[in-house]
């Protein structure tokens, strides 16, 4: 059984009562959701060749359209219903898109695409066709949260259901002051996947948190913070490492890595 929901209307894939009234999605009604996203790149063609100069791309927004029946057991009922449909995405705001298959669940953001249609229905019908379309700037589709630490140094950490690199936050905290700042370092057995150095002081007992590439301490950003790097992600497979390295072997702190698990 599956449930989608796109912010609190829900669509479902049976009908579960002969009383029931709601969005009842066709069978095979929802595209985009469960595949892949369009890859877009600027190639240069090889002029004295075959193909084209490899380019790895960027994916795409992802589109989603939801066809099915609106399913009244009055006419008025229905009218209502239709209306809902046509108009609560109107206002252009950021819904949450989502499924849960036997518990699991998984979501995205997204906003009105094309027009949503559920044209009238035959007189004194009390159902209707509908189609509805999704944009989400984002391709990525997430689930529940991974959390790993904090401990001192050092700490593994891995996707537990993710199949797309997630974007991570780490929480670093002082045991001793590192007066010269200090880096965080991903590592995949002896390579190093990703880094970031910061160069503002963190004093024992005080907390950074690195989100998006930006240092924050009490929830305010520290312009400037950030040397060298950048935000990294962490891939789906495997298990890694994210180490903190003090500048100069100068203090010591913890280590704590959260993110969402990801797919496309």
């Amino acid at each position: 059984m599956r449930t989608f929901k796109i912010d609190d209307l829900e669509f479902l894939d049976h009908q579960p009562s002969v009383d029931w009234e709601g969005y009842l999605i066709e069978e095979n009604g929802v595209t985009g959701w469960h595949d892949g996203v369009d890859a877009r790149r600027d190639a240069d063609e090889r002029h004295y060749g075959h193909g084209a100069f490899g380019q790895p791309g960027d994916l795409d927004a992802r589109v989603i359209v939801v066809r099915g029946k609106v399913v009244a057991r009055t006419v008025l009922k229905l009218e209502h219903l239709r209306r809902r449909l046509t108009s609560f995405l109107a206002d252009g705001h950021l819904a949450r898109i989502s499924e849960d298959v036997a518990g699991e669940t998984w979501w995205a953001q997204g906003r009105q695409g094309t027009r949503p249609t559920a044209p009238l229905a035959n007189s004194g019908d009390t159902f209707s066709p509908f189609q509805l379309n999704l944009w989400c700037e984002n391709p990525r589709i997430f689930s529940d949260t991974f959390d790993f630490g904090p401990n001192p140094g050092s700490v593994f950490i891995e996707q537990t259901s993710g199949t797309f690199e997630a974007e991570v936050e780490l929480e670093i905290t002082a045991i001793t002051s590192m007066v010269g700042g200090y880096g965080v370092h991903l590592m995949s057995g002896a390579a190093t996947l990703g880094h970031v150095r910061v160069q503002a002081t963190l004093s024992a007992g005080q907390t950074h948190v690195i989100r998006d590439g930006v240092v924050y301490q009490n929830g305010a950003p520290i312009l400037g913070a950030v040397q060298s790097g950048d935000s990294w992600t962490l891939p789906p497979n495997g298990t890694y490492l994210a180490y903190l390295a003090p500048v100069s072997e100068a203090g010591s702190g913890s280590v704590r890595v959260r993110g969402l698990n990801t797919r496309v």
